[in-house]
């Protein structure tokens, strides 16, 4: 079983035809690589109780070997998914609900879902997979994947760049997906092939997404705080690019409103940082917010970002 269950992730999408422009960058051209055929199945009750709990279930084979892993939903803020993840080799290809009595986060629903298991979906992934080691401290595993999701009769390709912090330092992760998104034109999505797959299987896409503010303690250091609401900023921002890019008005709009948030966050705390980095850095947002609308129309008007700006920040209405 995993020792640390936990797992720090970031999803890249990587259009179709792109692989071979990423593969021959000097990043990945200088590593060996290991090529893998996976084919995972998820499960869950009739009642989705798993799901309802914030866990998913799947059972991956890969040769010879399956694995059983369980999930938990993201934690935290940010861009990087960040969540509980717990591992066990199985001889089988059914999920083996007694291992779920010796943790004791999960102990309590395995008699829930006993004999009450059913598959979801496959998904059937050629996966590429190199380490990287930026520097003494990290590691990063880079994997390509592709193939396909299948539900019932319907079937969605998958094509993505994943790259998983090993150990060491999360903005050494960030600053390498900056630079093979200046190779190759990705870009980040926050979904799982979990949730893409229970989108293809019940034919709905996911909804927009609220912000979520979470409450800073008392008497906490700037540096921390700014680190807070930034993360939750872009969280509420990168949470809705799916949502948007599957035509969703109300997707648009919650990326207009990360985006003011975002720059008000930057404004709060101007004085403590790089005032050349601070004004690129808004330039670049307002620059992507006029992508999303239209400046100063009353397209938004009385909604409810502009009848309460987070950080009591309140620029010209619906400003971006």
């Amino acid at each position: 079983m995993t020792r640390n269950p936990r797992e720090v992730e970031l999803k890249l999408r990587l259009p179709p035809g792109n692989r071979a422009i990423l593969e021959a960058s000097s990043v990945f051209a200088a590593v060996s690589a290991k090529q893998l055929h996976q084919v995972t199945t998820y499960f869950d009750t009739p009642d989705d109780l798993l799901n309802e709990a914030g866990l998913t279930l799947r059972v991956r084979r890969t040769g010879v070997t399956r694995i059983q892993t369980v999930k938990s939903r993201t934690a935290g803020r940010g861009i990087a998914s960040n969540r509980h993840e717990w591992e066990w080799r199985i001889r089988r290809d059914s999920p083996d609900v007694d291992r779920f009595a010796k943790t004791p986060k999960l102990a309590r629903i395995g008699p829930q879902i006993r004999g009450r298991l059913e598959p979801l979906f496959v998904t059937d992934i050629r996966r590429t997979v190199r380490l990287i080691h930026l520097n003494d401290r990290t590691v990063i595993e880079a994997a390509i994947d592709e193939e396909s999701i299948e539900a019932d009769t319907r079937c969605e390709a998958v094509s993505e760049l994943e790259l998983e912090l090993k150990t060491g330092d999360i903005a050494a992760m960030y600053r390498l997906a900056a630079e093979l998104q200046g190779v190759a034109p990705l870009w980040i999505s926050p979904e799982s092939k979990f949730a893409r797959g229970m989108q293809l299987r019940t034919g709905r896409p996911e909804s927009a997404r609220q912000p979520h503010a979470t409450p800073l303690q008392r008497h906490v250091r700037a540096a921390n705080a700014f680190e807070h609401i930034l993360g939750e900023t872009l969280g509420h921002l990168i949470a809705n690019i799916d949502p948007t890019l599957h035509r969703a008005t109300e997707g648009v709009h919650q990326m207009r409103a990360a985006l003011r948030a975002t720059r008000a966050t930057l404004q709060l705390f101007e004085s403590h940082l790089d005032g050349p980095t601070v004004q690129r850095f808004g330039a670049q947002l307002r620059h992507f917010g006029q992508i999303f609308g239209t400046r100063a129309t009353g397209a938004f008007s009385g909604c409810r970002c502009c009848r309460s700006q987070q950080l009591n920040y309140r620029p010209t209405h619906c400003e971006v």
